[in-house]
């Protein structure tokens, strides 16, 4: 196993987090403040955490190969893994639309699923996740719809979602967690004109049991907007805690997170200091040469949002042990290589107790990383996939799928990178997490 260490390469804030002596942090306090409003607790961090910075480097468990020729267990770009309670892994494949099965060794199994639209069949899919009946219930960008099977790919009713509403209808994020299910969703109603954002609890069958969040947006110009800038970015930016809770970043430039009990009831409001990091020339460069090819390809019709800053929350994870992970815009800019970035640690109370750094083999341009409880899935030339256009027809609407890709281009090199895609799987050790 090659493992990649940690430069010296870290801010001066990072660095005199890292030199604070083990009395300094059992001694810590807390710094900030907490008010009630109505029932809601409301919990305002500093800006830096009560104890250090920590980087751990994570443990590698096994990987599929990069040199496989056989056409049975060729490898796409995969989007999503889950792991199930008997230690099998899990991997979508959104290039070759089936699910890799693993053992918990990392030995290849079988296949289950494939590309279609006949049972346990899909396309344009990017995750999947263990539903509350035990099956697997893959999400079909457009048409909206689950895919269900189990873990034999023996397969299960499928269903669309927004009710059956007139018009399209996108699910942009889905977890399962404690025998709890939640998905982000938008529904756009062709007759009024408007669209609606959603947060909702779900049952194995698509029923909405709970909303925790929604609004309605009507958009006079009709135009197709992605990544625009209005204030509906609640349906993507949050996560499920396996006690039901969800939290949810709602702002793009406000470091605050909004927590609800799984009756959708607001319960606290947990805040940082935090100043906004401006976007880089060369970024809104890029931005502009993607509208530009919009334009051409689509003739003004495609309109993408370009932001001036990074959103203050990128990512957050739920820890098993009730912690909050939030990986910020700084947490991912100014992080030391070798490493998949900082995270920002809140404990149970909301309070910022901490900063972790996770090592692995991994390039933020060109590989995408999945953390899910005590491990990490390193998806290696994930970013690099190319961007694509699909179309669909379903109910007498015709809709279109566009993919912006996630690549970045490095104007160094000469060549791109022909090594194909491939997972890492990592464990990390519970014992430097608690």
């Amino acid at each position: 196993m090659t493992k990649n260490h940690c430069t010296t390469r870290l801010s001066a804030f990072y660095l005199a987090l890292m030199v604070i002596s083990p009395l300094t942090i059992e001694a810590a306090q807390w710094e900030g403040s907490q008010k009630t409003t109505n029932g809601v607790s409301h919990i305002l961090n500093p800006r830096q955490p009560m104890s250090g910075l920590e980087m751990i480097e994570a443990e590698e468990v096994w990987r599929t190969s990069s040199e496989e020729t056989d056409e049975e267990l060729t490898l796409g770009f995969v989007s999503d893994v889950k792991v199930d309670d008997e230690g099998a892994f899990y991997l979508l494949d959104s290039t070759f639309n089936g699910i890799n099965v693993y053992s918990a060794e990392g030995e290849f199994m079988r296949i289950i699923g494939g590309e279609g639209e006949g049972p346990a069949e899909f396309r344009n899919s990017s995750e999947f996740m263990l539903m509350p009946n035990g099956n697997f219930g893959v999400l079909q960008i457009m048409p909206a719809k689950v895919v269900t099977m189990d873990r034999q790919g023996i397969p299960g009713e499928f269903f669309s979602l927004c009710n059956g509403a007139r018009g399209l209808s996108l699910v942009e994020k889905a977890q399962s967690s404690g025998g709890h299910l939640v998905m982000g969703m938008s529904c756009a109603n062709f007759g009024s004109g408007g669209v609606d954002y959603s947060l909702v609890y779900v049952d194995s069958k698509g029923e909405v049991l709970q909303v925790i969040r929604q609004e309605t947006e009507i958009d006079p110009t009709g135009n197709i907007n992605i990544g625009g800038l209005h204030d509906n970015e609640f349906i993507q930016y949050w996560t499920l805690a396996p006690d039901g809770r969800v939290f949810v970043s709602p702002s793009m430039d406000r470091y605050l997170i909004e927590v609800y009990n799984d009756r959708g009831d607001l319960v606290r409001l947990i805040e940082r200091k935090y100043k906004t990091v401006k976007r880089s020339d060369k970024d809104l460069a890029a931005d502009k040469k993607r509208q530009e090819d919009m334009d051409k390809r689509f003739g003004g019709m495609v309109q993408l949002a370009t932001r001036k800053t990074e959103r203050d929350i990128a990512q957050m994870y739920c820890r098993p042990n009730g912690d909050l992970w939030v990986q910020s815009s700084q947490g991912k800019r100014d992080c030391p290589e070798g490493t998949i970035g900082l995270f920002d640690v809140f404990d149970d109370q909301g309070r910022f107790h901490r900063q972790i750094g996770l090592q692995a083999d991994y390039n933020p341009k060109k590989d995408d990383f999945v953390l899910l409880d005590d491990y990490l899935f390193i998806l290696k030339q994930a970013k690099t996939r190319p961007a694509s256009v699909s179309s669909n027809v379903s109910g007498g609407v015709s809709t279109m799928v566009i993919s912006t890709g996630g690549g970045v281009e490095d104007e160094d090199e000469e060549e791109p990178d022909m090594t194909p895609p491939y997972v890492i799987c990592y464990r990390l050790a519970s014992a430097n997490l608690e």
